[in-house]
Formats: structure tokens, sequence, C-alpha cells
């Protein structure tokens, strides 16, 4: 069975025209430049996993081949690890 699209329309309207006025600026993450033919995210400035009703509102480098902090995918990763290390193994 088919997941369901995570990304309503409202973010898939918000997402390219924030990714194109995103070029040859700053990436929040690293500060690096972030430019046409790189992997761009349409990130959160709060967590989704800490506020989920949070929506994204800036544009990030996606991963490790363009940005030397790893991205959003890894803070994502992080942030999920640390979520995980907060939660006990089992109940006491």
């Amino acid at each position: 069975m088919a997941q369901p699209d995570p990304y309503g329309a409202d973010h898939r309207r918000r997402r390219e025209p924030a990714i194109e006025a995103a070029y040859n600026t700053p990436c929040p993450r690293c500060g690096l430049p972030m430019l046409r033919g790189q992997k761009l995210h349409f990130g959160h400035t709060k967590d989704k996993g800490i506020e989920p009703w949070s929506k994204a509102d800036r544009v990030e480098h996606a991963d490790y081949d363009d940005c030397p902090t790893g991205g959003n995918t890894a803070a994502g990763g992080r942030l999920g690890r640390q979520i995980q290390d907060l939660k006990p193994s089992r109940v006491w």
C-alpha cells in the first residue's frame, strides 16, 4: 500500500519559489553559498520532530555532498537519535 505524501499542496506550492530565491545565498547550517545543481531541502527552523505543527520555512543544503555539517538530512538523523536516546528501553 502506498504511503500518503507527507508534504501537502501548501508545502509543494511554497517550495519551488523558496528554492529559486535561495540560490547564491548562504546556507543557514554551514554558511556556504547554495548554488544551482546542488541538492537543497526546504527545511524547518524549528525541527518537525520537536514541533510537529511547524512548517518548512527555510532552504538549506540537503546532505554532506554540499554541506560540511551534513545538511538537513544529517540534522534530522542527529535529532532522531537524540529523541531515541531519551526514551527508556523499558518501563521500570
